[in-house]
């Protein structure tokens, strides 16, 4: 499971076992939609170190900046 906190400047990103508990934590470029494109979005992830493990995640829950907003 992966756990997102995003504002617009940096993302802390948390790896959980089922059960909750943290294994990693992983943290990024920031992540708002009003001003982050898709690209952008998609480069980022790609060069995170979240790329060894993406395939073994089953479950994100993701908090951001911008959520509220059309």
């Amino acid at each position: 499971i992966l756990i997102a906190d995003s504002g617009s400047t940096k993302c802390n990103l948390a790896v959980c076992s089922n059960e909750g508990e943290i294994i990693q934590i992983h943290k990024t470029v920031g992540i708002n939609p009003k001003y982050t494109s898709e690209k952008k979005l998609l480069d980022a992830t790609e060069e995170s170190t979240l790329k060894p493990i993406k395939e073994k995640i089953t479950a994100i829950h993701f908090y951001e900046a911008g959520c509220s907003s059309t």
